[in-house]
């Protein structure tokens, strides 16, 4: 079985990929405006990450480690409201990891129209392991066998312990407005815990 860097590398890049998700705005979604409300918004984030998590088979590789995703803090910021039976797409994409957290961008796209109605951005915390790791183990499975759906990674871990392949999987630059809400949010905590005396 054959398998190098340049393998786990390239299979990376298949999980930086945007993952569409499709919906349309029902009558209960609707605020006193008669439009989609704010709330719906992260309901329907909610959902697309879940299916985007599924796809990649994240859940799965974070209980090989006995650990999981807490999401710690997120941001909308809205541009154009959705109306009743309006249909729209909401395309998830990995931004980045660091030390603890990995960073999903989701954008509510028209898709008749390609515009942007809405963004949320999550920081998630990696309990368990550490983002580099998730990545590596889902990079292998796609380098191993060419598909995500195809090899558990138990043995995945298995095989790439015994290849030796200590593989440090670099996580992509965040965007500049990234790195500034990753600092608001560090220098948020800390006053917070401050004022708890914690």
């Amino acid at each position: 079985m054959y398998i190098d860097i340049v393998c786990i590398k390239k299979a990376l890049k298949d999980i930086l990929k945007t993952h569409t998700f499709r919906s349309i705005v029902l009558p209960a979604d609707l605020d006193f405006q008669g439009h989609m409300s704010n709330a719906r918004y992260l309901r329907e984030a909610d959902i697309a990450r879940c299916c985007f998590l599924l796809h990649y088979r994240i859940p799965e590789v974070l209980r090989t480690f006995g650990g999981y995703l807490v999401m710690t803090s997120n941001c909308c910021h809205f541009f154009q409201p959705l109306k009743v039976f309006q249909r729209f797409d909401i395309h998830t994409r990995l931004l980045g990891w660091e030390d603890r957290f990995v960073y999903l961008e989701q954008r509510f796209v028209q898709p008749s129209k390609g515009f942007i109605v809405a963004t949320v951005i999550g920081r998630y915390n990696v309990i368990g392991t550490t983002p580099a790791v998730l990545m590596e183990c889902l990079a292998g499975t796609k380098a191993l066998h060419g598909s995500s759906q195809s090899c558990p990674f138990s043995r995945v871990r298995a095989l790439l312990g015994l290849l030796e392949l200590k593989v440090q999987v670099e996580s992509p630059e965040l965007p500049g407005e990234i790195q500034h809400w990753v600092k608001y949010n560090s220098l948020s905590s800390q006053r917070l815990r401050a004022e708890s005396a914690i």
